[in-house]
């Protein structure tokens, strides 16, 4: 009993494994372009937080 129990958790892994690969590729790549879109309003906002300054010194 203990190894067909071994053997339908093995191919359920499996199955949630291949279905999981799928999504943590996208997600990763989701990941990517959320975290380079973030670093680019952070720029911005760094670089017109730097105009500002330079102005107000101007």
């Amino acid at each position: 009993e203990e190894n067909e129990q071994n053997n339908v958790l093995g191919v359920e892994d499996t199955e949630l494994g291949d279905a999981f690969d799928g999504v943590e590729k996208k997600t990763f790549l989701d990941t990517i372009l959320e975290i380079l879109t973030k670093i680019d309003i952070f720029i911005i906002d760094r670089i017109s937080w730097f105009l500002s300054i330079f102005k107000l010194e101007l």
